[in-house]
């Protein structure tokens, strides 16, 4: 028999080093969102052990649900100018893939997302329109266990023209690439 943990939030994720600013626009985080089918990854991976989270506090009273209400809303609302209006209209929620048609829609969402913060596909490569730069994204890793949540994620970033790349260091390396902020993604 498996016991929830309702103690503390339990997260694993791909974390952006927004200092980029290939990574600034919220845009382009939602469309790598959108290229990541964990639903395959879990089944192929994990044997559908794995639920996935849509807080950063799953498990815990501070947990996002559904919309925005009582005394959390009326927090918010002392800063609504700064956040996004679909945080007071539309819960959170992850894109759903697992089968070959979800994941075409999902990519196509993507796309339209990269398209609207200013990236475009020039033969077969993502492209900043302003500056000509490609999109190309290193995956910092402690581990080589680590590679196998990158390598299934891989291809569909390449297919939004995304150049990938990973990277498997020592933990000193690591740590100290971490306090220089010397990484695109890292998982935590």
């Amino acid at each position: 028999e498996e016991f929830p943990i309702n103690s503390t939030g339990v997260m694993q994720a791909f974390v952006f080093n927004t200092r980029r600013a290939k990574f600034a626009d919220p845009r382009v985080r939602r469309a790598f969102n959108y290229a990541f089918d964990f639903e395959e990854m879990n089944k192929q991976i994990f044997f559908g052990q794995y639920k996935r989270v849509a807080s950063y506090f799953e498990g815990l009273e501070l947990a996002a649900r559904d919309l925005p209400q009582g005394q959390e809303l009326a927090i918010l609302e002392t800063v609504k100018d700064k956040l996004p209006p679909e945080v007071f209209t539309q819960p959170y929620t992850n894109p759903v893939g697992g089968s070959a048609e979800a994941v075409r829609s999902n990519l196509r969402e993507g796309v339209r997302l990269l398209r609207e913060a200013g990236w475009e596909v020039r033969d077969r490569k993502l492209v900043n329109v302003k500056t000509g730069e490609p999109m190309v994204v290193a995956f910092l890793l402690s581990s080589p266990d680590s590679v196998r949540f990158v390598e299934p994620y891989k291809p569909n970033l390449e297919r939004l023209g995304i150049t990938v790349s990973m990277r498997v260091v020592d933990e000193a390396q690591y740590e100290n690439r971490l306090r220089q902020w010397d990484y695109d993604i890292i998982t935590a």
